[in-house]
């Protein structure tokens, strides 16, 4: 139901923040599907087959912000179908000296494949 849903959504956004705050790459696979997917804030498509593509365009994109970390802020999640959720967000990031880049808003899409729950792309402001 809507609130297990809930639950498997913050657990794995949390634990993808978490992968990618650490530089992690194993820990982002662990809640990712790939090839995995982003729409761009202006609508572009961007596909990426592998973490490491994925993380390569992600500190690209955050390096001239002096990012640090993410956090999430507030979460709400939609059972879309028994093996896949919607879920809206809002995250802020940080610098090293806890100072804010900004707060942003994303969708991210989660589904249930090869026995785990993972995040297969998303779009967002950020």
């Amino acid at each position: 139901g809507e609130v297990m849903s809930g639950e498997i959504a913050k657990k794995t956004v949390e634990a993808y923040f978490e992968g990618l705050n650490h530089n992690n790459s194993s820990e982002l696979l662990k809640v990712s599907h790939f090839p995995h997917f982003r729409i761009s804030p202006k609508g572009e498509l961007i596909v990426f087959e592998t973490p490491n593509d994925f993380m390569k365009w992600f500190y690209n994109k955050t390096n001239s912000d002096n990012w640090h970390h993410s956090e999430l802020n507030k979460i709400h999640t939609s059972l879309i179908t028994d093996t896949k959720l919607h879920s809206q967000f809002t995250f802020t990031r940080y610098r090293s000296d806890n100072s804010i880049i900004g707060q942003y808003q994303a969708i991210y899409i989660i589904i249930y494949v090869n026995g785990k729950w993972g995040i297969k792309g998303g779009s967002g402001n950020g």
